[in-house]
């Protein structure tokens, strides 16, 4: 605890965990790092990672800060085998849930108009970074990509690729992902 920046009461620490940049990184109360996570807060002007109370993070799942940061909302649960990598910024509400496998990534786009030049070494392209709001359930395997927003109470099926926003209470499938109903209509 002492390499953090702030850790909670009750935290939980897996096995196998690696830390880079500790003394960017917050840890609520009651939170659980499971086996093999990797927290990554690097960079120099980002505020690296933050994670509020009672956040559960699975096993085999990143959290990489590339000069970006990412914030988790308290009783949001990442399951096993997710990445979550910023360039510019992730945050995810309170009370979510990212099945296993689910892949969002904020930044990380290049330009490639200029042929003479390897794209690797054309400049990054960010389209705001990702934002979603509380009580969003991401099913197994989903993508969310930058500029992506994700109203609260929203469902996203396994497989989707997120690329654009998504209103509340919707439920969406497919890639890339369109709204196929309101969690709010009685049928």
């Amino acid at each position: 605890p002492c390499l953090f920046q702030k850790v909670g009461k009750g935290v939980v620490f897996g096995r196998n965990i690696a830390l880079r940049h500790p003394h960017k990184i917050v840890l609520g109360t009651n939170c659980i790092i499971d086996d093999n996570v990797v927290l990554d807060a690097k960079g120099e002007k980002n505020e690296g990672l933050r994670l509020d109370g009672n956040v559960y993070i699975g096993r085999n799942t990143i959290l990489s800060c590339k000069e970006g940061s990412i914030s988790i909302g308290e009783y949001t649960n990442i399951s096993a085998n997710c990445s979550l990598l910023s360039e510019t910024e992730i945050t995810l509400g309170r009370y979510c849930f990212l099945a296993g496998h689910c892949y969002l990534v904020a930044g990380g786009n290049h330009s490639f108009d200029d042929v003479s030049r390897p794209i690797m070494f054309q400049p990054s392209v960010s389209k705001g970074g990702i934002r979603v709001g509380d009580d969003v359930w991401l099913g197994a395997g989903v993508i969310v990509l930058d500029g992506a927003a994700i109203g609260q109470g929203t469902v996203v099926g396994a497989g989707a690729v997120v690329t654009g926003s998504l209103p509340g209470y919707a439920v969406a499938v497919g890639s890339p992902a369109r709204v196929i109903r309101d969690r709010r209509d009685k049928k």
